[in-house]
């Protein structure tokens, strides 16, 4: 028996502690258990008769014996990295990849010789051979039959975030399916998407079909578009190639996973996530969503779903070292806009206001006992050997696109109160001690590099170490785009920015259009130069208005008037779409603010008087006296502010994120019952109503109708409102109301009417019919009358 391996080189030192030993008589193998724990580049195991020269490139080589195997490491770390080995005496040289798994030939004196690289554990093996079979199996991953599979799909999920206590529901997330979508099945009966632009088409096609159908007429079932045609009749795709097609959709939540005694995969899509915000008063309505690809290059592809995951691992029977093959997530551009209000609430349902003191002291004796031990070597190896390393031969998170905003304001004074448990307080001050206008940003760009490695070994902390640094130097990279987008500067980055696109999409739009038609091209003509109009007049006003609008809410924060501040929020959160609704919204806060200010001076020293007394008074008065000044100045900067915000709304070309549904409807007993949308609508327009009527502000919702597309009938605990909508601003305001107590007797109908008897002290608007005592209300038919009459008995009972 003989000791190879005995060069003063490096990676024989390597060698002779951690080598495989062959007896030259035997083929077998005999293992020394090595001392060296770390994965060497490569292990060589040369099963020939043949002499094998091995070196680095432009490196000493060195010499493999026949039967024997040795580890190798870099003679010179910091030179090229390229491994090289031949038969001793042959030219032939070959290179080979340690960081892949190969297999091929090789020829000497006439004779055919194989070699494999392959990984062992965490160990890469180059395997030199003369047996084909061996050779083709060590390197060659056999398809194991699945002994589990498990799909799921979902075609939409919502979820709703009730903080029961304060009975305010704080944020619904919807994951929703995609529109209808057409595919064509490829070979091995696979499904592919085909590109939006020609999905619409067939889209539409197909409607019209359905439609002859529905009147009895004859449908033509041959469609033609470019070099394609398609019959709907045969779900065929005629020509060029004929090709089975078939309507569907992607559900919102896909999940696959199938596993094999050595192999798992995994396999999950989401195909569209919205956060709303239902805190009332919240600056943001929608907290987070994608952002839809540009038309051009959206229609030329097929769609993408927002969130997708690809993992194959495998294990082999003999080591406990997971293989990460292949591990992929890719996410698409994201919105993400988040205000003061929103964040207290969602701390509110995971803070409590006391901490549990009751684990305290057997957690001390704990921690005594620990520093009294002592960290002997057992425990320090136990330690290392816990920590399971993994091989990833392939691990890629994607870029990350996000378009951040966020505010201090926003939220109701009943959602302020969550301000007062530890986490929320903190935060609260840690964000008001660096001010309103500096905390302000809109539609801030942060881009983050991908994130990837290939053939490396690390643990479960130590990737998740490298992925934070990576993406944190990222960030610290991106925090100019931050400064540069606060609204106290304006947000120049984003101005700059949406100049940029408006050029790009000036000549890249009419470029997409004039590749596939003349009538394409002038559509395309049209919307970049409305995106280039909309980034340069619409970004100039939105960067004033930015700049105007934070100055109001300096001077809003002024007056001290906490109501003021909630009214003045709740009216600026509104952006206006066009000009004529910015100078309406404009001159409204305008006249409020002078009429305010100017009342202010009586109305606050009597409410603060009301409140404490005295000192309540002068407090007022302070108030008052700074009102009249600070209110009408505020009520001026936010007109020409509402003024440019319509201005950038007509020239804009973005696509408006509407809320999933409405806030949940909480009721006088406290007690969540499934949702209702009717009931929900109805109690919004109760809400939006409150603002304008003082006495409404403790009801609660019972149940409501729509008397018309203008007006609604909402009975409350206490009273019953007739709400009507303004034309310019579409807001709900309270025409006329009446308390359960001030009926002389039951509600009656006629006809479609109901008739109330109440003093005659209100007065009516549009579709009420003065009488002496009498009220009467058009309802859509007697039936809804008589419903009426109904709940009205119940509510008071």
């Amino acid at each position: 028996m003989s000791l190879y391996g005995v060069e003063s080189t490096p990676h024989t030192k390597i060698g002779a502690l951690c080598a495989d030993m062959l007896t030259k008589d035997s083929a077998a193998i005999i293992t020394i258990i090595p001392y060296y724990t770390g994965a060497a580049p490569v292990r060589l195991e040369n099963c020939t008769q043949l002499e094998i020269c091995y070196k680095q490139l432009g490196c000493k080589e060195h010499c493999l014996h026949p039967n024997q195997c040795v580890l190798f490491a870099w003679d010179e770390p910091s030179a090229t990295e390229e491994f090289v080995w031949f038969v001793k005496g042959s030219e032939n040289q070959i290179k080979t990849d340690l960081s892949a798994t190969g297999y091929n030939d090789f020829e000497h004196d006439g004779k055919k010789f194989y070699w494999a690289a392959f990984l062992d554990g965490l160990q890469r093996v180059l395997l030199i051979i003369d047996d084909f079979t061996l050779a083709f199996r060590a390197q060659v991953e056999q398809k194991e039959r699945s002994s589990q599979r498990i799909t799921l799909g979902l075609q939409g999920v919502g979820l709703s975030l009730v903080n029961n206590e304060k009975s305010i529901e704080v944020a619904y997330i919807g994951i929703r399916p995609s529109d209808v979508i057409w595919e064509e099945q490829k070979k091995k009966g696979r499904w592919k998407a085909l590109k939006v632009r020609i999905s619409d088409e067939l889209e539409a096609a197909w409607t019209r079909i359905q439609q002859d159908l529905s009147v009895e007429a004859t449908p033509n079932y041959i469609y033609k578009t470019g070099d394609m045609e398609v019959d709907f009749q045969l779900m065929e795709i005629v020509r060029p190639t004929r090709q089975p097609i078939r309507r569907t959709f992607t559900p919102g939540v896909f999940l696959e996973y199938s596993a094999s005694p050595n192999e798992l995969n995994f396999f999950a899509k989401i195909n569209s996530v919205q956060i709303d915000s239902q805190v009332p008063g919240a600056t943001f309505q929608t907290v987070l969503f994608p952002v839809p690809p540009p038309k051009s290059l959206a229609a030329e592809n097929a769609p993408k779903p927002y969130i997708e995951l690809s993992l194959v691992t495998k294990q082999e029977e003999h080591t406990h070292v997971n293989e990460i093959k292949y591990f992929k997530v890719l996410i698409q551009e994201m919105d993400v806009k988040v205000d003061m209000g929103f964040l207290m609430a969602l701390l509110g349902l995971f803070s409590f206001d006391t901490i549990d003191r009751s684990q305290e002291a057997s957690q001390y004796s704990l921690d005594k006992q620990r520093v009294h031990d002592k960290l002997g070597e057992a425990f320090a190896v136990q330690a290392a050997l816990s920590d399971t390393r993994n091989f990833f031969d392939y691990f890629h998170l994607s870029p990350l696109k996000i378009h951040l905003s966020f505010s201090q304001l926003g939220g109701a004074a009943d959602g302020d109160k969550s301000r007062t448990h530890i986490g929320g307080s903190f935060l609260s001050l840690l964000l008001q001690s660096v001010g309103v206008a500096v905390t302000e940003v809109q539609d801030v760009e942060f881009k983050l590099a991908y994130f990837e490695i290939k053939d490396k070994v690390y643990s479960q902390q130590q990737l998740i170490d490298v992925a934070v640094k990576h993406y944190s130097s990222q960030a610290l990279k991106q925090m100019y785009v931050l400064v540069l987008g606060l609204d106290v500067l304006g947000n120049p980055f984003g101005l700059i920015t949406g100049l940029k696109e408006g050029a790009i999409d000036f000549f890249y739009e009419p470029y997409q259009g004039l590749i596939q038609g003349p009538g394409e091209f002038a559509e395309g003509l049209a919307i970049g130069a409305r995106s280039l109009f909309g980034h340069t007049v619409g970004g100039a006003a939105g960067a004033v208005s930015r700049i105007t609008g934070t100055l109001g809410k300096g001077i809003a924060a002024l007056t001290m008037d906490d109501k003021y501040q909630q009214e003045r929020r709740q009216a600026m959160g509104k952006k206006p779409v066009n000009v004529k609704e910015g100078l309406a919204r404009g001159g409204k806060g305008l006249l409020e603010g002078v009429v305010g200010g100017v009342t202010g001076i009586v109305t606050k020293p009597m409410e603060g008087a009301k409140e404490a007394g005295a000192a309540g008074f002068f407090k007022g008065l302070g108030k008052g006296m700074v009102g009249v000044l600070a209110r009408p100045a505020g009520g001026l900067v936010d007109f020409a502010s509402s003024t440019l915000e319509g201005i950038k709304g007509s020239a804009s070309t973005g696509i408006e994120v509407r809320k999933l549904r409405p806030p949940r409807c909480f009721y006088a007993d406290k007690v969540i019952k499934p949702y209702n949308k009717h009931e929900a609508r109805g109690n919004a327009i109760l809400q939006e109503t409150k603002k304008t009527k003082a006495a409404l502000v403790d009801d609660t919702y019972f149940c409501h109708c729509h008397l018309n597309a203008k007006k609604a009938l909402i009975i409350t605990n206490k009273h019953i409102v007739v709400a009507g909508k303004t034309e310019v601003f579409e807001t709900w305001e309270c025409d006329w109301m009446c308390e359960f107590r001030e009926l002389a007797e039951d509600p009656t109908t006629d006809g479609k009417k109901l008739i109330l008897k109440v003093p005659d002290k209100a007065k009516g608007k549009g579709i009420f019919k003065r009488a002496s005592a009498v009220r009467s209300i058009l309802t859509p038919s007697p039936d809804v009358a008589q419903w009426l009459v109904g709940k009205i008995r119940e509510a008071r009972s």
